[in-house]
């Protein structure tokens, strides 16, 4: 099934999101076996929710946004049957939280009252949970806002900015920022929390966010990008013990985030320069073979690959605050404390440059 890429860029005055796959190349973007993609349109004049197939045709809007809405990101379950979502909205914070809904529009409902503008939500590998990430750390609840807790907590130094469930349904994949030592990392803990692991740590300076597993559940996904904006950004593949490292692809202008495809043959991918535009493409699994897609012009924040051809949505209004459950601020389990890993910040992936490059790059990596 098809895993989540995360990551997140800024266009314009709004934070983005893409999700990307793996795979093997197709002469057209890309195989129209491999279903539709759901994808959060931040071009519109008001954000929306669309999904297209993934041969480019049929552009549907699932939600329509209203003005000053960010919706940070789109993960759809492992039925391809049911989105999450998360709504910041600065100026109506009654707006702003979780959300699931039905593929065809219906169902929208609210189920928490999360208003942090770098926050984002995924489904749990069976789709009974969701886990979402806060200002303070990562959330696990299940699927109707119930029976929360906090499974990760941030440090003073070290905070959460993406995360990815296995499709085996035991671990997480998560990137953290260390603030003091300017370094990402990457790793791994069970699905409720624990004991970590580190997978993967940078170099002084350099920013990382976890984009997806692969369907096997052997491989993860992950960007990076440097202070130094003349580095750029690559995406690589680790497996979850940590060795075989591999860069997959290097976007010498700016950031770059990847996602595999529902049947791990092909990758989405999502890079432009530093701020955009971004563009879509697909690629073979070792990331070669670029192949631009058909959805062009259209900043994206959060996107995913359904294995199935999704029929036609039903536009619906802007989400209206309801009943809803309020964040656990109550611990979870320990964080293990000392994630022996940084990150300098994060999806922009970036490590120290401007506020502003940073930020960007590390959405456009992010969940996410």
């Amino acid at each position: 099934m098809l895993r989540r890429l995360s990551a997140t860029v800024t266009v314009t005055a709004v934070t983005l999101l893409t999700l990307a796959p793996a795979g093997i190349a197709h002469a057209q973007f890309p195989s129209a076996t491999n279903g539709s993609y759901v994808y959060v349109n931040t071009t519109a004049t008001n954000p929306e929710i669309d999904i297209v197939h993934s041969d480019g045709t049929s552009s549907q809007v699932l939600n329509a946004g209203a003005s000053g809405i960010v919706y940070n990101g789109v993960d759809l379950d492992s039925t391809f049957t049911k989105l999450v979502y998360e709504i910041y909205d600065a100026s109506t914070p009654s707006l702003s939280g979780v959300y699931t809904e039905n593929v065809d529009g219906t169902s929208n409902t609210k189920v928490s009252s999360d208003n942090y503008n770098q926050g984002s939500a995924k489904w749990s590998a069976d789709g009974t949970k969701l886990y979402v990430i806060t200002a303070n750390g990562l959330d696990l609840m299940n699927a109707d806002g119930t029976n929360r807790s906090t499974i990760y907590t941030n440090t003073t130094t070290a905070e959460i900015h993406s995360v990815e469930v296995n499709p085996n349904g035991t671990t997480l994949a998560f990137s953290t920022f260390d603030t003091t030592g300017n370094t990402g990392s990457i790793s791994t803990m069970t699905v409720t929390g624990g004991s970590i692991t580190n997978v993967f740590t940078s170099a002084f300076g350099v920013d990382v966010d976890t984009n997806d597993w692969s369907p096997d559940g052997t491989t993860i996904l992950f960007g990076d990008i440097t202070s130094a904006s003349s580095d750029g950004g690559h995406e690589y593949s680790v497996l979850a013990n940590g060795t075989n490292k591999t860069t997959l692809l290097t976007n010498a202008a700016g950031p770059v985030a990847a996602g595999y495809s529902p049947d791990g043959t092909e990758l989405i991918v999502i890079q432009g320069p530093a701020g955009g535009p971004y563009t879509l493409f697909t690629a073979n699994a070792d990331g070669t073979n670029l192949v631009a897609s058909p959805v062009t012009n259209e900043a994206i924040n959060g996107l995913d690959w359904a294995g199935t051809v999704l029929g036609a949505a039903t536009t619906v209004p802007a989400p209206v605050a309801a009943a809803s459950t309020t964040p656990s601020t109550t611990p979870g389990l320990p964080n293990a404390g000392k994630l022996r890993t940084s990150l300098p910040i994060a999806l922009g992936l970036l490590g120290l440059v401007a506020a502003a490059s940073i930020e960007s790059a590390r959405r456009l990596r992010r969940q996410a």
